[in-house]
């Protein structure tokens, strides 16, 4: 009994409300080799559609965060989980050629960007410092057991019934993990911080440096690692394929391996954010998250040099600019 009472059933509900999410975020990824051929796109319009995707997140986040200011984060938190269940939906079911897969997949996109840092402000609510780092380290890595369970039903799927089973079971998730966010929050009080309207964000922004240099080495993180993402099961299918093996079998198993890929993020995850944890307490200037931000984006320069597959030139290419933005931006 004393077990049970130690589970922290409200961040186990919200870790697999974004896991439920996380399915339809990497599913388009995971059937790229198939729908590219059977819509008939090139490699820049199958690329598009995942660009769409990523720039409509960004732009929500912007949004939401901004809205999230005014109304409270959980309020901001529930409406992006469902509306992200209607448009995963609308995507499973109506994309069916290039443009509509490019709308509604940026559609999706920015129905979930409002459920990421919204998350992260209900975290910060409910956690003091000596526990965040871990909770936000379980917040973070369910979201790459959602990426990982995706490819995995999605290298199961494609072979039996193709993409558009692939597409359905995938975005089941999103309405499922929008259930569990209301179940979980429905108790939970909704703050909206009082904060000084004379002080404008973008003239603070600009003046403080470590945040604009953070701001760009994570910038170019992602660059490098969504592209990564996005590639890297068509690039195997494509391995696969030249070996022999059928077109949606080799699709299967280039997902399959991909998902280990988001198994090893799911673990960076718990460990940094346990590391977090565990030097809370005799690190307060924030020394140990610089030292595990570095180590970190190092640890990411290398597993790219060891799985990209291509040239010098293009290791390079992708190396040096979050390698050295990462360098220049401790302390922060």
């Amino acid at each position: 009994m004393s077990f049970i009472k130690k589970i922290d059933l409200w961040l186990i509900g919200i870790c697999l409300a974004r896991a439920g999410t996380g399915l339809v975020l990497i599913t388009y990824a995971a059937a790229l080799p198939v729908v590219q051929r059977e819509w008939g796109m090139s490699a820049a319009e199958g690329g598009s559609i995942s660009s769409g995707n990523q720039f409509a997140y960004a732009i929500s986040l912007v949004i939401f965060s901004s809205l999230a200011d005014v109304w409270g984060a959980k309020r901001v938190f529930l409406g992006s989980m469902t509306a992200s269940g209607f448009a995963a939906m609308a995507f499973a079911f109506f994309a069916r050629d290039y443009s509509s897969a490019l709308i509604l997949y940026a559609l999706v996109g920015f129905a979930l960007g409002g459920s990421y840092t919204t998350g992260l402000m209900l975290l910060t609510e409910r956690y003091d410092t000596a526990k965040r780092g871990m909770a936000m380290g379980y917040f973070i890595a369910s979201t790459s057991a959602g990426y990982a369970l995706s490819l995995l039903m999605t290298g199961l799927v494609l072979p039996i019934g193709g993409y558009k089973l692939s597409f359905f079971l995938t975005s089941l998730g999103t309405p499922i993990g929008a259930a569990l966010a209301w179940l979980t929050l429905w108790r939970t009080q909704n703050t909206v911080v009082q904060r000084d309207t004379q002080q404008g964000l973008t003239r603070s922004l600009l003046r403080n440096k470590p945040a604009l240099l953070l701001i760009a080495g994570y910038s170019f993180h992602s660059w490098e690692l969504l592209g990564m993402w996005t590639w890297t099961p068509a690039f195997l299918a494509a391995c696969f394929a030249f070996g022999g093996v059928g077109d949606l079998r080799a699709a299967g198993m280039g997902s399959y391996i991909t998902s280990f890929f988001h198994f090893t993020g799911m673990l960076a995850s718990f460990s940094m954010g346990s590391l977090s944890t565990v030097g809370a307490g005799h690190c307060a200037s924030g020394h140990f998250r610089n030292q595990q931000r570095l180590f970190s984006s190092f640890r990411l320069d290398v597993r790219l040099a060891a799985h990209h597959y291509g040239g010098p030139r293009d290791v390079v290419c992708l190396f040096l600019p979050g390698r050295l933005s990462g360098t220049f931006c401790g302390p922060v």
